[in-house]
């Protein structure tokens, strides 16, 4: 009678707790809703608010765990708190900047005092579990790996921790930090997975059994066509690329790239090739986009634009990139298959599925899904005629390649010498004669329509638009490939003047620091198992492929001048993201369960790479939302409402600010042809330019309206609606 009792206490005991883990979550969540302080100055959530998001929905989460897991849950939370505090230590932000660690004279400013505390407790609270399970682990470590391989396993994840800096004192110091913060989110994981209890450990590894296959280091490739698992991965990426689109991106273009892909898109989808010149070509100036003989255009390749007007004619331009995400993800599964077993494939999607990489550039207007997918189909076109023999899909897979190179060319570059090394036969069948015959035609046909295009504009079918329009603006060559002293724009994220080996080992640390946190968003860095999985050296045929298909990437991109900047990632190097999915599922297996110098795991890795996604999700993702995305580099839709509430009408609208972002959100609304009677946005950049915008556009009301980077939030009017003449009198 006593134990039963007892029983009931202990019951009722961890019913309590539970249920006040998860009134405290949610008691976090509505504080951040309702405290300013979580706030931007136009009373948006802001960067700083990610950390009580994040904790209170662990402490949810936590709560719904049953009791056995209740040492399991305690260490959930710190793995989750702890890298959600960290984050906090870090300057990323809407500005177009690499992220770091908060410099001493920026965390005396900024006094991130909480993060600080909360990072300096989950030490404390670590350090004894640490101690006792060193042993074991770095036993385990030492027997798989040796010694040597251990030590350089460290140094790769020491240099990939922190993204290079022109002060070295402060980048060395930044190192340190950072791999000093790795190795406390390894060890939290590594603590937190040894706290799940045998028999629920296997109860779970049984289900991811159930649902990857059975593990089976000799399986061979398994093709076949798509089931209900691709289908939900490829579901849950496009509706979470839509709703970040929709919530966090707010359906608007914040790169300047993406404004003028949605300009050429709408003249595409208007069945143009350009618009009329504007009538004062200063005053509606953006970058990317040149008056010449053929008018008014965009001068980046066009077949992403192409893609993006089947949008803009449907009225969802914001909706094409997260359909495409959700295809992509059918593509890579079908490609996967027929390189790797039904498990390695399945792990390798699932990891897709959950990548910040991967989905945060789903939910942007930039071009890289598009140029995925033809990649992808080009890929699997390949595979398929090397299997069955199908000359159908050589030519298939040709016309891929060639769509691939009206979108990013050297990407099609990558595409097409991997692919042609495939087809004669590396790594198994060559493609018969015809089918070869039809990857080399099919990619000449399609990729040949830009030479009228390019004809069209620049008089010379070779020339490029953007080649003759960079030349221009910048210099001669600046936008030229290779090396070369006249490389380049001069902007800022550009490490040197020119381009040689020196910029393109910086280039090179700026995407693989870039992949390592975005790839994953996991707080040990998202290559660690990479890494591990290419010091043992034991790769098979696809395995090789696909770190052949990396270095193409590498070295095509060590010659090119420019990184691709902070946004998204390392996106110059976004055909890695299939190889690199692939090889941490590769290495997740081999190390949990190939008997090797040491005893396998047993699932214990892959119930680590689930402990670190559940700290993506609820740590990263939040984070990353809110401290970068929304209104990243100032843009926003803001114009949109000030439109509607004062009724501009067919007012001439003069944006006083930048280019970016305060002209390029408003320039985006304006119509295709200028004359027409709606509103006009234009770009109140000097006295000069006024004046010749007043008289171009003499009988429209006027409205004077200070963009973003002078308000320090939104839209802000500041005249109107006033006439040209009263205008023209306004400072």
């Amino acid at each position: 009678m006593d134990d039963e009792v007892s029983d009931r206490r202990a019951g009722a005991g961890e019913q309590v707790l539970r249920a006040i883990a998860g009134c405290a979550g949610i008691a976090l969540i509505i504080w951040t809703a309702v405290d300013p302080a979580f706030r931007s100055a136009d009373h948006a959530l802001a960067g700083p608010a990610a950390l009580p998001v994040s904790a209170g929905m662990t402490l949810i989460l936590a709560g719904l765990l049953p009791a056995s897991l209740r040492v399991f849950a305690g260490w959930l939370i710190v793995t989750v708190v702890g890298q959600a505090a960290a984050l906090q230590l870090i300057v990323a932000g809407t500005q177009v900047r690499y992220q770091h660690y908060l410099s001493i004279s920026q965390f005396l400013e900024q006094r991130p005092f909480i993060p600080l505390i909360l990072v300096a407790l989950q030490a404390i609270i670590v350090a004894p579990a640490f101690v006792q399970k060193w042993p074991g682990i770095g036993d385990w470590l030492i027997r798989r790996l040796g010694g040597r391989r251990v030590l350089i396993l460290g140094i790769a994840l020491f240099l990939s921790g922190a993204t290079v800096n022109r002060d070295i004192r402060a980048y060395v110091v930044e190192l340190f930090v950072a791999f000093l913060v790795l190795l406390l989110s390894l060890i939290t994981a590594a603590v937190t997975v040894a706290a799940i209890p045998g028999d629920q450990l296997r109860r779970w590894i049984s289900r991811a059994n159930a649902l990857l296959g059975t593990p089976d280091p000799e399986a061979a490739p398994q093709p076949s066509g798509l089931d209900h698992f691709a289908w939900a991965c490829a579901i849950g990426v496009m509706v979470a690329a839509a709703l970040l689109n929709i919530f966090v991106y707010q359906r608007h273009p914040h790169i300047l790239d993406e404004v003028v892909y949605l300009y050429q898109a709408r003249y595409f989808a208007a069945g143009a090739l350009s618009m009329a010149p504007p009538p004062v070509p200063a005053g509606f100036e953006l970058y990317l986009m040149d008056v010449g003989r053929a008018g008014w255009y965009v001068v980046t390749p066009p077949g992403w634009s192409a893609g993006l007007a089947l949008g803009v004619l449907l009225g969802v331009p914001w909706l094409v990139n997260p359909v495409l995400s959700g295809i992509n993800v059918l593509l890579s599964y079908l490609l996967l298959r027929e390189l790797y077993d039904m498990r390695t494939s399945r792990l390798a999607l699932m990891l897709l599925s959950i990548s910040p990489w991967y989905v945060y550039l789903g939910m942007s207007f930039m071009n890289h899904a598009l140029t995925l997918t033809f990649a992808l189909l080009a890929a699997v076109g390949v595979a398929w005629s090397r299997r069955t023999g199908s000359i159908g899909w050589g030519w298939i897979a040709g016309f891929a390649l060639g769509a691939v190179s009206l979108i990013r060319q050297l990407d099609a570059m990558v595409m097409a010498g991997c692919l042609g090394l495939w087809a004669i036969g590396l790594g198994g069948r060559r493609l018969k004669l015809l089918a070869t015959a039809g990857l080399i035609v099919g990619s000449m046909i399609v990729g040949a329509a830009i030479l009228p295009y390019n004809q069209h504009f620049t008089g010379k079918g070779s020339v490029h638009p953007i080649m003759e329009y960079n030349d221009r603006k910048f210099g001669k060559n600046s936008n030229a490939y290779g090396f070369g002293k006249d490389r380049g724009m001069g902007w800022p994220t550009d490490p040197f003047p020119g381009h040689g080996p020196l910029d393109a080992t910086v280039n090179a640390n700026l995407n693989t620091t870039a992949i390592s946190v975005e790839l994953f968003g996991w707080s040990t860095g998202s290559l660690l198992l990479i890494y591990l999985f290419l010091l043992t050296g034991a790769f098979n045929r696809s395995d090789r492929l696909m770190l052949g298909l990396s270095a193409a990437v590498f070295a095509a991109y060590f010659l090119n001048y420019f990184s691709g900047g902070p946004d998204f990632g390392g996106r110059y190097w976004f055909l890695m993201i299939i190889p690199c999915v692939a090889l941490t599922a590769r290495a997740i297996d081999r190390f949990d369960w190939t008997p090797g110098r040491g005893v396998p795991l047993g699932g214990r890795l892959l119930a680590g790479a689930g402990v670190l996604t559940v700290g993506a999700l609820l740590a990263f993702y939040p984070w990353r939302a809110l401290d970068k995305y929304f209104h990243y580099r100032g843009m926003r839709p803001d114009i949109l409402a000030l439109a509607q509430q004062h009724q501009f009408g067919r007012g001439l609208v003069l944006i006083k600010g930048g280019d970016v972002p305060d002209f390029a959100s408003a320039a985006i609304y304006n119509p295709l042809d200028l004359k027409a009677d709606t509103t006009i946005y234009a770009w109140d950049r000097s006295g000069e330019v006024r004046s010749e915008l007043l008289r171009a556009f003499a009988s429209r009301p006027v409205w004077l309206v200070s963009g973003p980077s002078i308000t320090k939030a939104g839209y802000l009017i500041t005249a109107g609606p006033i006439s040209a003449d009263s205008a023209a009198r306004l400072p």
